[in-house]
């Protein structure tokens, strides 16, 4: 069972690496986690980002941007949040706020696992020193432009290729 300055880890670690970053989707692998609500509980985050993380005792707080609605995380007897990410062709997971390896979490989901959040791509992504293109960009003088348009990102690289490779087939 985690002790209170693990759970402190977690919020802080947890802040650093998805505060104001959109979730695209949710996966509910056990609906007794959500009061039965599954289908309301995806609705209620899909689109939504976490503005904040607050911590009560072992119990984790997520406040949604722009809503009366929170969604509150016990960390129970495992102490588990996992945070996986693949960038830059290397895989980084926190669990229980420590560093684990990508053998650590093989057979996720399990019996375990509540529910998943899936969160956008790039939401990290402030400032010219966040982005690999960065240093061209500076090189060349080419200013980047951040959150154009209502909600940030307007349309992601990820969509521009989709688009290109459809158009390009069509030929």
């Amino acid at each position: 069972m985690p002790e209170l300055p693990e759970v402190e880890t977690i919020r802080q670690d947890l802040l650093k690496k998805i505060l104001n970053t959109k979730i695209v989707q949710v996966r509910v692998y056990n609906s007794k986690s959500v009061g039965g609500e599954s289908t309301k509980f995806v609705r209620m985050l899909v689109g939504a980002t976490f503005c904040d993380i607050e911590r009560r005792g072992k119990l984790l707080v997520f406040r949604i941007k722009n809503s009366p609605q929170s969604v509150l995380s016990h960390l129970k007897m495992t102490g588990q949040l996992i945070y996986e990410r693949k960038r830059k062709g290397r895989v980084e997971i926190v669990a229980g706020g420590h560093k684990m390896s990508e053998g650590d979490i093989d057979g996720l989901p399990n019996k375990h696992t509540r529910f998943a959040f899936v969160f956008a791509n790039g939401g990290d992504r402030k400032n010219i020193t966040d982005i690999p293109e960065g240093a061209v960009c500076q090189k060349y003088a080419i200013k980047m432009v951040f959150n154009v348009g209502k909600g940030g990102k307007v349309q992601s690289s990820s969509w521009l290729v989709a688009a290109a490779q459809k158009h390009v087939k069509g030929k």
